[in-house]
């Protein structure tokens, strides 16, 4: 079928670039021509947008960080520029064929989550197609014979609604889980927020969770993942996180050997109720991320945007575990959440270069924490602090992830 569709030449090279990567040996001059054909992208069309789109995503996965941050920027102008946020915009050029519109609107909400979750990775405000007033109807939704069934607004609005729930497309959990990460995004970022508006964006996320099917409904009885419903419970989970591990009690950098050692000669008490309450939320929030990792299925089908969400729940738990290291028991629950978190890093590090480059980070930081030279009897060359471990030390855990010289120096050596 997609054979037929004949699509413009630059949305087929994408695809068959992303094709290649499952391949033992990416075409090195696949990848020359693609960077060619996106700089070469101008006409303002919906397949412009997914092509760029398309390649910002795996660019991203790639660990290819500013051209990927290139190509999002250009999709969302010309998104905006031809009006795809329009309510009447799929219908009016699609032609009359139902499968564009929706391939209209998927590619417009994409670009809406997509574009959330890279701005509070990379720690900056709000995108632009958060801004917008209208938006178009939601994925999967859409009542021709009623066009208010399929909005925004409707879907939000279902949890006022008589009767038994309704399940919705998987889709529209994703993008309500992907808006909770925008509501915290326009909050006061030197956490000078009144502490009503902290608590309303919790409480929100709390709902979003309760509202969305449960994360056993991600697989079915034969295995088969529901891939946007699985992204709805990571989004949710980075969404926690992101709200939480500033304004808990946990080091808001990465420690140095130094830290460490300190740390295992001197007990830490967290004194202050508000930040345990956050603290206890953004550990929680990071050991339901390795709950999703630990499904029976297979890693290889997921987003690469899994392995941000892996990233996060990774550095809490390392964060956590360096107020536990007089507390074993509590201690080897959070190498064991780790070393879950790193299994699965190092599966999509298999495929993606920006989980490889992520494992080789966590993985020196976790054996500064977690490897005690002084009570483990094995050769004094397995403790040897890794010598990547100084070039990131003493950095913001979630700094990790910024598209700058330091990020670039910390995974790229």
């Amino acid at each position: 079928m997609y054979d037929t569709q004949c699509y413009p030449r630059n949305l087929r090279l994408v695809v068959t670039f992303i094709g290649s990567q499952y391949a033992q040996s990416p075409d090195s001059a696949l990848d020359d021509a693609l960077r060619a054909s996106m700089n070469t992208v101008d006409e303002q069309s919906s397949n412009n947008v997914q092509a760029l789109l398309l390649c910002a995503i795996v660019l991203h996965a790639l660990h290819r960080t500013n051209e990927a941050e290139t190509c999002l920027g250009r999709a969302a102008t010309i998104a905006r520029h031809i009006g795809m946020n329009d309510p009447g915009f799929a219908s009016n050029t699609a032609g009359g064929n139902l499968h564009v519109e929706e391939s209209y609107r998927r590619t417009w909400w994409e670009l809406h989550t997509t574009e959330i979750y890279v701005a509070a990775l990379h720690r900056r405000v709000a995108p632009s197609t958060t801004l917008l007033r209208t938006m178009p109807q939601l994925p999967g939704l859409l009542d021709r014979d009623n066009t208010s069934s399929g909005s925004l607004q409707s879907f939000e609005d279902r949890v006022f609604a008589l009767g038994p729930r309704v399940k919705y497309p998987s889709a529209c959990y994703k993008i309500e889980a992907s808006r909770m990460i925008s509501r915290i995004l326009s909050l006061d970022p030197t956490h000078a927020d009144h502490i009503s508006d902290v608590e309303a964006v919790d409480h929100a996320i709390v709902s979003c969770k309760l509202n969305v099917p449960s994360e056993q409904e991600c697989l079915n009885s034969h295995g088969k993942v529901d891939e946007s419903l699985f992204q709805a419970h990571y989004l949710i989970l980075c969404a926690s996180i992101f709200l939480h591990f500033p304004r808990s009690a946990l080091p808001s950098r990465v420690p140095s050997a130094g830290d460490i050692a300190c740390a295992r000669a001197q007990a830490v008490e967290i004194s202050s109720p508000a930040a345990a309450h956050h603290t206890a939320k953004a550990v929680a929030a990071s050991t339901a991320m390795a709950n999703l990792a630990a499904l029976p299925c297979p890693l290889g089908g997921h987003s690469p945007f899994f392995v941000c969400g892996l990233v996060l729940g990774t550095v809490v738990q390392l964060a956590a575990a360096t107020l536990h290291l007089h507390d074993p028991p509590q201690l080897q629950r959070h190498r064991d959440h780790v070393v879950l978190m790193l299994g699965a890093l190092g599966n999509l590090g298999e495929r993606w270069t920006v989980a490889r480059n992520a494992v080789a980070c966590l993985k020196a930081i976790s054996q500064v924490i977690f490897v005690d030279p002084a009570v483990t009897a094995m050769p004094q060359q397995a403790y040897a602090i890794p010598a990547e471990f100084e070039d990131f030390s003493n950095i913001e855990w979630l700094d990790m992830f910024t598209p700058d010289e330091t990020q670039n120096a910390v995974w790229n050596g």
